[in-house]
This record gives structure tokens, sequence and C-alpha cells, in this order.
């Protein structure tokens, strides 16, 4: 569902995408607003941005090895 967000994909294309109702996506995206304390989707894209840079920064992180990895283009996982 991040993915959709940052794709600026709307809550009904999002349902169809996932095989959801739009409520249960509009509910999903309530709840993501209200965890992360924003009131818009670009202060929601904003907050999950932020969110992840603090896990990738963090010693001993399992996402740091992986992005560094990325970073120097060595990554099993780029496609």
């Amino acid at each position: 569902m991040v993915k959709a967000v940052f794709d600026d994909k709307r809550e009904d294309s999002i349902a169809r995408d996932l095989g959801l109702s739009p409520h249960t996506v509009r509910t999903y995206m309530e709840r993501l607003h209200g965890k992360l304390g924003v009131k818009s989707r670009t202060a929601l894209m904003t907050a999950i941005l932020g969110e992840f840079l603090k896990a990738v920064i963090q010693p001993n992180s399992p996402l740091s090895p992986i992005c560094a990895k990325r970073a120097q283009g060595d990554c099993p996982f780029q496609r």
C-alpha cells in the first residue's frame, strides 16, 4: 500500500489492485495517518521516508548492509 501512495494512486485504484474494498483501503490510510500523526498525503509520504531513513541510519540495522551494497552497485535485490 505504501508503494501505491508514492505512485499517487487513488484509494479506489489501490483497492482494485489489492483486491480490497475501497472502505478497507480508506480505513488503512486513516490508520497510517493516525499512527504517523499526519493529516495529508504529502505529510504521510514525508513521514514514511523519515521513518525509513531512521531505520537505515541506526547502527546494526538489517537495512544498512543492503543499502550499502546497493550504493556500491552490488545489491542482489536490484532489478
